[in-house]
């Protein structure tokens, strides 16, 4: 839910506590249960996608197998260039600032969100682009399915 989600601006700037190569350089977007950020691991010397959902966010957060992490697994095991497979997940805790979060890292994608790349380019998108989009996304459920 969104009125569990932290103030964004807070993680910007700040290493992850279990992490602390990986500094938040800027927030790339939010959604209902997270935020998600642009952060650079000074170790690696590349940037990574941090994507931070509050605990009280998570399905299943009390199950012994919570389903939150189906997420992370389902995404992992589709061998697909149109995939982002995560490569760490972490905790974000910090009880003085009432922080209590997961923490999803992943490569990071430079460029729009669909959403984002409609809005800017809605009277250029042509019917071959819409055809190839929707190839792309059916040859993706195929593999899922596949895939269970």
């Amino acid at each position: 839910m969104r009125a569990n989600l932290p103030d964004k601006n807070w993680f910007v700037g700040k290493p992850l506590p279990t992490r602390p190569d990986l500094v938040i350089l800027r927030h790339v977007g939010s959604g209902n249960d997270a935020h998600v950020f642009r952060a650079h691991s000074t170790e690696l010397q590349r940037d990574f996608a941090c994507k931070i959902i509050p605990r009280a966010n998570l399905a299943g957060v009390l199950e012994g197998r919570p389903r939150w992490r189906a997420e992370v697994e389902k995404a992992n095991r589709l061998q697909s260039e149109v995939v982002v497979r995560f490569v760490d997940v972490k905790e974000w805790i910090d009880a003085e600032k009432n922080i209590d979060c997961i923490v999803l890292i992943s490569d990071f994608v430079a460029g729009l969100n669909l959403r984002d790349f409609i809005a800017k380019n809605r009277r250029t998108i042509t019917v071959a682009f819409v055809v190839q989009f929707l190839e792309t996304i059916l040859e993706l459920f195929n593999l899922m399915k596949w895939r269970h």
